[in-house]
């Protein structure tokens, strides 16, 4: 958890001096509930000036998404965080956490991975990017958009993606138009 703490420090995904949450590894279905609990009642969620972080092992989601209840538990914490960074985690349970969010907060999401392992997050995702790099290209054949760089992105999303928005809006405009 350290490590995975250190490089969300250095990406920014947690900023210094943000409060952030630590799921410790090794607890009961009993010690886990009571430790999310917790959390939800301790931090103060309501300050808007205050942005959380959430630290959580593989092992304690396996916990969440087998019990209903630590799952409820565990959405409600980690919507109430800006990050939530989860360590050593399976391809499976990467799909899980994806499909929590998309289907608890009818929301569209987007997974970015890299590698085979990431398969799982970018399918179960509504829009999915792979980068081709070193570690193969199992990501952009799964993916609904594939890169070369990290660095591509940006220009994928900021320009592209309002691009696209824009000429579907002037098509659906112009659908409206010759039908009346």
């Amino acid at each position: 958890l350290d490590t995975a703490k250190n490089i969300a420090i250095s990406c920014n995904l947690f900023q210094k001096g943000m409060p952030i949450i630590e799921i410790e590894e090794h607890l009961s279905r009993e010690d886990l509930q009571d430790v999310l609990n917790s959390k939800i009642r301790d931090f103060n969620f309501n300050d808007e000036n205050i942005n959380y972080g959430l630290l959580i092992a593989s092992e304690e989601l396996e916990k969440i998404f087998s019990d209903n209840n630590l799952l409820s538990l565990f959405y409600e914490l980690s919507v109430n965080c800006l990050s939530v960074v989860c360590s050593r985690v399976s391809p499976k349970q990467k799909g899980q956490v994806v499909n929590l969010i998309r289907q608890t907060e009818k929301a569209i999401t987007l997974a970015i991975g890299d590698g085979a392992n990431d398969v799982g997050l970018i399918t179960e995702a509504n829009v999915g990017i792979g980068i081709q790099g070193k570690e193969g290209t199992q990501a952009a054949r799964a993916s609904d958009f594939a890169i070369k760089q990290f660095s591509h992105l940006k220009k994928l999303l900021f320009f592209h993606g309002r691009e696209s928005y824009r000429k579907n809006s002037w098509v659906i405009l112009y659908n409206f138009y010759k039908n009346i």
